[in-house]
This record gives structure tokens, sequence and C-alpha cells, in this order.
């Protein structure tokens, strides 16, 4: 005997005379019951882009400066992941924020190891080799570090579910940047986890 999916109180009753009935009955179940469990497992899906992690004002305080969002809400398909994204600029300042959503945690948390792992590897662009510097950083998610570029990017790379973010930020002065990076991780840190909040 099964439930009927269209509620508890409707059963399947195997009757040899009605086979095909109780195959019609049975079978309204099984993708009642596989709806529900599909509806257990899956991440649900959020409202929230980019551009609702920080503000103008937060970022501004951390940057030092007066920042503009340039943003939408509109979001894209890249790499098995939906990602938006949202800037907010200043002259010889830049912070990107970006949030990529995938369909389960488990997809989520390999890109994250791949980040993390790659993060640390040396990196050549025409011919000049920069290295991340990255640290672990606890209470941010389910997992999360902060890294700095040996020119002139810092940032905080955070997951959460079956989400991802990257608080990214770019200074055209690289040695301005690295000197403010202990400061800037500092001031963030609150930032991000408030940011995390929201996801």
């Amino acid at each position: 005997m099964l439930n009927d999916a269209r509620g508890p109180e409707r059963t399947c009753k195997l009757d040899l005379l009605q086979v095909p009935a109780f195959l019609k009955c049975a079978r309204r179940a099984l993708i009642g019951v596989s709806a529900a469990a599909f509806a257990l497992v899956s991440p649900a899906v959020s409202d929230v882009v980019a551009c609702d992690l920080f503000d103008e004002a937060t970022l501004s305080a951390l940057a030092g400066g007066e920042l503009k969002a340039n943003g939408s809400r509109a979001r894209q398909p890249y790499n098995g992941a939906t990602i938006s994204s949202c800037q907010f600029s200043a002259p010889r300042k830049l912070v990107r924020v970006t949030l990529m959503e995938y369909p389960s945690a488990a997809e989520a948390r390999k890109e994250y190891e791949v980040s993390r792992r790659d993060a640390a590897l040396v990196k050549r662009v025409d011919n000049v080799a920069f290295r991340f510097l990255v640290q672990d950083e606890p209470g941010m998610g389910d997992r999360a570090y902060a890294y700095r570029l040996e020119s002139e990017q810092s940032g905080v790379f955070v997951l959460k579910g079956n989400r991802l973010f990257d608080l990214n930020f770019h200074f055209s002065d690289a040695a301005a940047g690295q000197q403010a990076f202990p400061l800037l991780l500092e001031r963030a840190r609150p930032a991000v986890r408030a940011a995390v909040r929201r996801i």
C-alpha cells in the first residue's frame, strides 16, 4: 500500500483485477516522494545578488575614500554557476564584489578548494612572477581565506553553503595597497561577517 501524492488519506491498494489503476496510483505516489526528497536536499534559491552584500558607505570606509557603486541585479551563467558582480570605484581604487551560486554545496566546496590551492601558487604575467599571500580566516561562513597579491590586489574569498563570494580590493599604487592590507583586513572582517549573514 502506498500513499497517493494527492494526500496521505488516499492510498494505492493492490487489486489483481485492477493492476493498471494500481500502477497509475503508485506512479503518482513515487513522483510525490521524489519531489519531497528533492526539496529537502536542494539548496534554496536566493534573490540576493552581489550588490546586496555591501553598500557604498561600508566599502568607502574600508578603502579610505568615497566609492561609487556600478552594478546591476543581472545574473549570468558561468562555469556551472550563476554569478553576479558589483563594482565600487574611485580614482586609483576599485572594489569588486562577485557572488557565485552553484547547484549544490559540494560543487561550491570543490571550487573553493581549487581556488584556495591555486591562490598560493606563483603566477606569471608578462614574464613577471607574482605570488598570492594567503591566510585562512575563521568565523566567516563555512570557510574563508584572505589574500594579498604581491602587487596591488587583496581581498577575502568566502564559502557558505552552495555560494561563494569574493571581495576584491585593487589599488593603483602597489606599495600603498600592500601597506594597507593588514589594516584593511582588520576593518573588513566585521563587514564580511555581516555579508555572510545576507546569503
